[in-house]
């Protein structure tokens, strides 16, 4: 393969696409790593289903570059197509070349590979054309060199289409393509309607559970209403009666 450039803005980058074939197999990950990533891809697929957008989410899908060395390009722990292929959730990998670039992909480092996921993934992501990559290193084991480790990237495409890294610390950022902010809770990067942590988003289960209580919440105060009605139309009933008794009374004497 011939070597090949990629529009990245970043030091020290060594472009290699003769290393980047994506392994056969499913790399072990941590519970922690796993958990994040689930988490993420729930609530990106909530955020698909309320918002009617057109778009699928995948996780450790690959992400092919090459259609002369379909092996060549990289398989995000999370990663969001929009358009939806037409394919949706029957396919086992993404060419960029056919179905179109990643809207956003998500990273979350590595304990056991941190530099590759520094390093080399950012240039990997600019070579799939992703408009907006994350890479989020919750438990900081990334390396020192240029002011890392980092809790949390974002990289995004400038004017020029240079995939460009605009943030790099603890949060919060706004993403631009989900119109939402990302922030850490407790330790946790979540995804938030603002920039202090308020309106979090969560999960289609969650939605339903919170829907659930809601209305559980709704039906008693309903129930309580009605009680107080039927207690208060009782008292004045009671009311009624001693007053005419009184008038009897009145009357008698």
């Amino acid at each position: 393969m011939e070597p090949r450039a990629v529009r990245l803005r970043y030091d020290d980058v060594r472009v290699d696409p003769a290393g980047w074939e994506i392994p056969e197999g499913t790399v072990p990950e941590s519970p922690l790593h796993d958990d994040l990533c689930e988490r993420f891809k729930l609530v990106l697929e909530h955020w698909v289903e309320r918002t009617q957008r057109d778009a699928e989410v995948y996780r450790n899908i690959a992400v092919r570059i090459d259609p002369t060395d379909r092996r060549i390009g990289i398989d995000p722990d999370v990663c969001v197509v929009s358009p939806a292929p037409r394919e949706r959730r029957a396919l086992t990998s993404i060419a960029s070349f056919e179905h179109g670039p990643p809207l956003l992909s998500i990273e979350v480092v590595s304990t056991s590979h941190p530099n590759k996921d520094y390093r080399e993934a950012p240039a990997r992501h600019a070579a799939t054309g992703v408009t907006e990559l994350w890479v989020l290193d919750p438990m900081l084991a990334g390396p020192r060199t240029h002011g890392g480790p980092f809790l949390i990237q974002r990289w995004a495409r400038d004017e020029a289409g240079t995939l460009v890294r605009t943030h790099a610390g603890p949060g919060p950022f706004r993403s631009s393509v989900l119109d939402a902010f990302m922030v850490m809770v407790e330790s946790v990067p979540r995804l938030c309607d603002d920039s202090v942590g308020l309106g979090p988003w969560v999960t289609r289960d969650e939605a339903l559970a919170r829907a659930a209580q809601a209305a559980a919440q709704a039906a008693r105060a309903g129930e309580q209403a009605a009680l107080e009605r039927e207690k208060a139309a009782l008292a004045r009933e009671e009311a009624a009666l001693r007053a005419l008794a009184e008038m009897r009374a009145s009357a008698r004497g």
